[in-house]
Formats: structure tokens, sequence, C-alpha cells
């Protein structure tokens, strides 16, 4: 099994990050142990991914065109957690994004008449001024 592992390998001709995972995927099995785990929310059970993630948050008053006035402002007339994600650019756990609250939106009984449509597009096989001018 460690043979036919080199010699899959041994002619690989692409670079380091190109194939790593697929590598050290591989190699796990050929040494029977266990390849890595996938990466998860929680940082402090990332130990053995292949990529952690990476946090930074850069709050809107570092900018030097930024006014002091609007962080102030916005600090007294807004609701605390949306200062905090809007202004100090954090993440917050409860907000939960873009679709919070629609269900209460929703009127019982009421039925959408909802047509899908599928696009299957194979960029290979088409020019990116094609695409474009079909979109428009």
């Amino acid at each position: 099994m460690i043979d036919a592992f080199i010699k899959r390998w041994e002619s690989s001709a692409a670079s380091e990050r190109a194939n790593y995972q697929l590598f050290l995927t591989e190699l796990c099995a050929v040494l029977e142990v266990e390849p890595p785990h996938p990466a998860g929310a929680d940082d402090a059970l990332n130990a053995y991914v292949f990529e952690k993630s990476v946090r930074f948050t850069f709050p809107s008053n570092v900018s030097p065109y930024f006014l002091a006035k609007e962080w102030e402002d916005a600090r007294r007339t807004l609701p605390e957690d949306v200062f905090r994600q809007e202004y100090m650019a954090e993440f917050l756990e409860d907000s939960a994004g873009v679709f919070r609250g629609v269900d209460g939106c929703l009127i019982p009984g009421e039925t959408l008449n909802v047509q899908r449509s599928t696009l299957k597009l194979s960029l290979g096989a088409i020019s990116e001024s094609y695409f474009q001018t079909w979109c428009s």
C-alpha cells in the first residue's frame, strides 16, 4: 500500500498548496491514522483540522474619514446589538442574520404561487461575453 502511495505522488507536478489536503488525507489512510476533522465554528474544537478560521474586526471609527460625531450619534440612537454589529464590526451569535423574524410576517393559510427556474451553466463551454449578453 505504501508503494502505491509513493508511486501515485512521486510524479505530482502541482504546488504544495494545490494538493496538500488530498496528500495528507491519503497519507493518513496509508498510515492508518485518523484524518483531520472538518473545521467547526468553535475554534476550541479545531485542534486537528486543515485550516482554522481567522477572525479580525475593524470598527468603523478606525477609519480616519469616519466622523466621531456619527459614532456617538449611532451609539446613542441605535439598539445596542445593531450598533455592535454595524459599527463595531462584531458578529453576534444571536443575530442570525437576514432572515430573523420572517415567520412573523407570514399570513396563516396564505400560499404563494411560486415558479422555479433552473439554469445549468458550464463556464468552460461559453465565453464570458456570451454569458453577460445572455443574462442581459
